[in-house]
């Protein structure tokens, strides 16, 4: 009886290493013409285009720049008819990169997040090199209609103890204003405001959807600054409103038209590093579209 389990085994085994024999596919080797082709590491993965854009710029690089070349590029998206490009891309002779236009369809939603995917064949590529320039790049596209509306001084009292030169913008489709990378690239801090007629006014920190950021238990409205501290990880900011946050154009720094001010703290899991004023000083006012009628 041992025998013959043992010999049902052997067979077993044969017939799984047969079947993997039988389905095994090499990849495609690479061309012998030099033809090494890859995106390059200066492209951005993370784009943010007006209404009015229709088109990216990839860059791709060949190590052999020889000859002319036709590549073939592949673009995928999950989303079908939102990108479009050629099929392939072409490198003139002595030269080693070359631009893939990626189309973008008017059909894109604004405020909305897409993705898309540039790739080249491995038969173009270095694809069995050890450390080889990526053949691939995932990126995301957003359209939005934000413009710079002033610049001036951003200045933190607390955490970087430091001024900086910053831009304040505002989106008209989402009546926003908005702190692009203010303590770190990447993170914004985005509010509403508007005067009246009568004197009133409203000044409060929102989501980038426009959304009211409302107090926490602690009374404070908590954002992400985008700020990594070495040892104590993500830094967030907290709002306290009760201390004082608003705009004036009176009792400011000479030589400035606006300010927009609060009291933040920044804390971390294990602690707060201090409590100040943030201010935002402005040199010029390019538009006011927070007067309302």
């Amino acid at each position: 009886m041992k025998s013959y389990k043992y010999l049902c085994l052997a067979l077993m085994t044969l017939a799984v290493v047969s079947c993997s024999d039988d389905n095994f596919e090499p990849g495609k080797p690479s061309l012998p013409t030099g033809e090494k082709v890859f995106v390059s590491s200066d492209n951005d993965t993370k784009f943010t285009i007006s209404l009015e854009e229709d088109e990216i710029g990839i860059t791709l690089k060949r190590q052999d720049a020889t000859e002319e070349a036709m590549i073939p590029v592949k673009l995928a998206s999950s989303i079908p008819g939102i990108f479009s490009g050629e099929e392939s891309v072409t490198f003139a002779t002595g030269e080693s990169e070359a631009t893939y236009i990626v189309h973008v369809s008017k059909d894109m939603l604004p405020f909305k997040e897409y993705m898309f995917e540039i790739i080249i064949p491995e038969e173009f590529t270095n694809a069995y090199l050890k450390d080889a320039p990526s053949p691939r790049l995932t990126c995301s596209v957003t359209k939005e209609d934000y413009a710079v509306i002033a610049s001036g001084i951003f200045t933190d009292n607390v955490y970087k103890e430091d001024s900086w030169l910053q831009d304040l913008e505002y989106s008209p489709m989402l009546d926003l204003y908005r702190l692009p990378d203010v303590y770190a690239r990447g993170t914004s801090l985005y509010f509403h405001f508007a005067q009246y007629p009568d004197g009133t006014s409203e000044f409060y920190f929102t989501d980038s959807d426009g959304n009211r950021i409302l107090p926490d238990n602690n009374n404070a409205i908590t954002m992400n600054t985008g700020i990594v501290h070495s040892k104590y990880g993500m830094v967030v900011l907290s709002v306290m409103e009760e201390y004082g946050i608003g705009y004036d154009e009176e009792d400011i720094p000479e030589g400035f038209v606006g300010e927009f001010y609060f009291v933040g703290a920044f804390d971390v899991a294990a602690g707060r590093f201090g409590i100040g004023w943030q201010t935002f000083d402005i040199t010029e006012w390019i538009e006011k579209p927070w007067l309302k009628e």
